[in-house]
């Protein structure tokens, strides 16, 4: 079975300056990842590092295998749209195409009138699209707004519980994940999407 894994992280890490005499005048931030990519590649290492699909003698990790993204590669943006927009939008493609075939044209086509000003990646998986690319898309990884705060990210933290091994959500840099906040997470932190099979 498929399951779906938001992974955080932090967008920077803090150095200290000193002035002439060595004393500790400021604390600044230096980006941690160039881009999407370097994120993605750092959270796919992590995982393995930490046993995530590693089978030994008396027990194996959480997962068979996993990809960053996968099949929700575009979820972090489709959270971000209007969920009005969105919601109509996937009641007029259940109208007029069986879920099970693939129309990217049409989906595409249907998309634009809902959301003519949209700019950002294609959306539509067409036959090119590999969901099983180790490290997803741009678009798996995206640096935390506002939107992803209130949506996605505040919800999962309140329905994680005391076992992090079930959480559907992890923090890498610490395990309480109850005292995050949003000033903490936006534009602080990136969020990285991860399709697991177990």
């Amino acid at each position: 079975m498929h399951h779906k894994l938001i992974i955080l992280t932090d967008r920077y890490r803090w150095e200290n300056d000193n002035d002439k005499n060595g004393k500790a005048i400021n604390v600044q931030n230096v980006s941690r990842f160039k881009n999407s990519l370097a994120v993605r590649n750092f959270v796919s290492n992590w995982l393995e590092k930490e046993g995530f699909t590693s089978q030994g003698r008396f027990g194996g990790g959480r997962a068979d295998w996993f990809v960053i993204g996968g099949r929700w590669v575009h979820d972090l943006i489709l959270i971000c749209l209007n969920p009005l927009l969105w919601k109509s939008y996937k009641d007029k493609m259940n109208e007029i195409i069986n879920e099970n075939l693939a129309y990217p044209e049409i989906e595409k086509k249907i998309f634009k009138e809902f959301f003519p000003k949209y700019k950002g990646p294609n959306l539509f998986k067409d036959s090119k699209f590999n969901t099983y690319n180790q490290l997803g898309t741009k678009d798996s990884a995206m640096i935390v707004n506002k939107k992803l705060w209130i949506r996605l990210i505040k919800p999962l933290i309140n329905e994680s519980d005391e076992d992090p091994w079930n959480d559907p959500i992890i923090y890498i840099e610490d395990n309480e994940l109850k005292n995050l906040t949003e000033k903490e997470t936006i534009d602080k932190m990136w969020c990285v999407i991860v399709d697991y099979h177990d």
